[in-house]
């Protein structure tokens, strides 16, 4: 499986998962949303929401699951969702996305 970071340049929250992926040594591919922005709206259209990092979990090219920061406590009380055979999983912190991934990878 592959991990992929979305981020956006000088954010605290995307130096924080970055961070806490080298410290359990997860290997990750990172995007930059300033020089791909069409991608990061694609995701931000899925999981509508502009909270960053998102971190997507890919498999074969395709994209399995987005996990993703949200602000809206009705988001977090639904949970986990189905959006075009992309499970979506949203998250009331940058340490709940971390162990969420640390968890899926079995770490």
């Amino acid at each position: 499986m592959k991990i992929r970071v979305l981020a956006l340049y000088g954010c605290g929250r995307c130096e924080k998962i970055k961070k806490q992926f080298d410290d359990w040594r997860v290997k990750y591919d990172i995007a930059y949303c300033e020089n791909d922005p069409s991608n990061c709206d694609c995701v931000e259209s899925v999981v509508e929401t502009k909270n960053y990092p998102i971190v997507i979990l890919e498999k074969n090219g395709d994209m399995l699951e987005i996990v993703y920061l949200t602000d809206s406590g009705q988001t977090l009380m639904e949970g986990k969702k189905k959006v075009s055979e992309i499970l979506t999983v949203p998250n009331h912190s940058v340490d709940g996305i971390a162990l969420y991934i640390k968890n899926r990878l079995n770490l």
